[in-house]
């Protein structure tokens, strides 16, 4: 998860929007029935010609103005940062020990992410960086290993402490860009078993660990900075523990966090919304949903979409949407098969962007609002100062 870029005009899209009323949190009455597919119509007039797009690789969003991408480029990749919502972005790419094999990125906030590079040979290990003022300098090591190629797989802590998540599922921590690895033990569930996949920490000191498991469901949690693990299971609150897959969503507050899990059966997909607040689970609410990719994205505890690809062939994209934490949910049709949706970023009540893959490459589209109107963006790139690794400008 690469192609080079080529020259095209952008395009507008009128999403057909399908009324489906309120979705109430747990849906008894079974699978919802796939909608008809809307009539696009091409616009009629002609669009300002502008600057080629420029093919997104991975893109995060930090806050509703700040955002990071993943860019291909000559000779490996190109990340790059936007403070205005994606108008301008400039390149904050650090000098490291890259790799075609591709990278991982993880944006820990407004001013800070770490670039994670993958090796062609799983036993290597990887080469990361991470900033703390926005790419204008970044601290660079080398992992005891593979990185994992879960969304997430590494965390800076405020006192300068970086943890990362192997591919063999194994945990480390380090102090900054020492490169001295300290593994970290963890409990093991009382049932089934669980591998680590990524780590996230809520403030200071609530750390989680989600873990890919099989015969239970639940994760690792801290509450002193990483210092002791429990294993929280969380099979009692979810349909069927032996089917369900937990996908961390964005942290809203510290202190606060929220999952969703993932049952599948029979053709159709239940999605439960799990939050966690002050030291206690609970369930906010559930989805049926026909079998297929699942993307999902939060802005804040309320506004969020969950986006059903189903597997049928050429259904369109189905975005659930809530704005009061799952309690109900809205239904409307994205004109987008499967293979053409890559990701989704909510970041506010009519504000999302969709990452759209094609042969040429992977693209952005704005929301225009509630209408349901789309427009392609185009990524102006500019480069700044050079950035320092280790205190060395590149």
């Amino acid at each position: 998860m690469r192609r080079l870029a080529v020259a095209r005009p952008r395009r507008a899209w009128l999403l057909g929007t399908v009324a489906a009323g309120a979705v109430v949190a747990a849906i008894s009455s079974g699978i919802l029935l796939l909608p008809q597919a809307p009539s696009l119509t091409p616009p009629r007039e002609v669009l300002p010609q502008g600057p080629a797009p420029t093919s997104l690789e991975s893109l995060s969003f930090a806050s509703p103005s700040v955002a990071w991408a993943v860019l291909p480029a000559e000779p490996y990749w190109q990340v790059v940062r936007s403070t205005d919502a994606g108008l301008q972005w400039l390149d904050v790419t650090p000098t490291a020990n890259g790799t075609n094999g591709g990278l991982e990125l993880t944006v820990l906030g407004a001013e800070e992410a770490a670039v994670a590079y993958r090796p062609y040979d799983y036993q290597r290990s990887s080469a990361f960086a991470y900033t703390k003022d926005g790419g204008r300098s970044w601290q660079a090591s080398i992992l005891p290993g593979a990185i994992s190629q879960a969304p997430d797989p590494m965390a800076l802590l405020p006192d300068g402490e970086v943890w990362a998540v192997l591919a063999n599922g194994e945990v480390f921590r380090a102090r900054g860009s020492s490169g001295v690895w300290t593994q970290v033990a963890l409990p093991r569930p009382a049932s089934g078993t669980c591998l680590p996949i990524s780590v996230d920490f809520s403030g200071a000191d609530l750390g989680w660990i989600p873990a890919s498991c099989q015969g239970t469901v639940g994760l690792w949690v801290s509450s002193d900075g990483g210092g002791q693990w429990q294993f929280q299971g969380l099979s009692r609150m979810v349909t069927d523990p032996h089917q369900a897959n937990l996908e961390a969503l964005s942290v809203s507050n510290p202190g606060q966090a929220a999952f969703l899990a993932v049952s599948s059966r029979a053709g159709r997909q239940e999605v439960e919304l799990l939050a966690w607040d002050g030291g206690r689970w609970s369930q906010q609410g559930a989805l049926v949903v026909p079998r297929g990719r699942l993307l999902s994205s939060f802005a804040g505890s309320e506004y969020g979409w969950i986006v059903d690809l189903p597997s049928a062939k050429g259904a369109y994209a189905l975005a659930y949407q809530t704005r009061d934490g799952g309690e109900d949910w809205s239904l409307r049709t994205l004109p987008l098969l499967e293979s053409e949706l890559g990701a989704v970023f909510v970041v506010g009540p009519d504000r999302a962007y969709l990452l759209v893959r094609t042969e040429a490459g992977g693209y952005l589209w704005e929301s225009g609002g509630s209408a349901g109107s789309w427009h392609e963006t185009s990524l102006h790139v500019f480069s700044g100062p050079a950035p320092t690794v280790n205190g060395v400008s590149s």
